[in-house]
């Protein structure tokens, strides 16, 4: 049965795709020609191939990856919960342990999606060997976006 709790792990592999940055061309011409734009956007898709099959995205590997995840998750959890149960205790609230609870969750959910991120994204080393690739093309990388 689909429920409403389901609906962000949906959109999750969206968010990650769209987060990943790209290198941006500098470009003689205002708008470029058609073909040039074409030329651009298949030889940085393939040197995008290229830099993943030599040197790989980044370097935060699987275990690596989990390890700094757990780790991350739990503090700014712990974090969220006891500062939630302070707040709510001065304010003499009645559900004190429901919202550091809440609190808790929270943190940890944006921690974990945060990491995903992070985990998706080019390192220094990916950018580089891309922008040697693209130079190679006749290509000026400007920066990443």
């Amino acid at each position: 049965m689909f429920t409403l709790t389901r609906l962000p792990l949906l959109w999750l592999p969206l968010l990650v795709g769209c987060a990943t940055p790209q290198p941006v061309l500098l470009q003689a011409e205002v708008p470029p020609p058609p073909a040039a734009q074409a030329r651009a956007h298949n030889d940085v898709q393939h040197c995008l191939r290229l830099a993943d099959e030599r040197v790989g995205r980044n370097a935060l590997h699987a275990p690596k990856a989990a390890k700094r995840a757990a780790d991350q998750t739990a503090q700014v959890a712990g974090v969220a919960f006891l500062g939630t149960a302070v707040a709510a205790s001065v304010g003499r609230s009645q559900e004190v342990w429901q919202r550091a609870r809440g609190a808790a969750a929270g943190g940890a959910t944006a921690m974990g999606l945060k990491l995903l991120i992070d985990w998706h994204a080019p390192d220094e080393v990916y950018e580089k060997q891309v922008e040697r690739c693209l130079e190679r093309r006749g290509h000026e990388v400007a920066g990443w976006r």
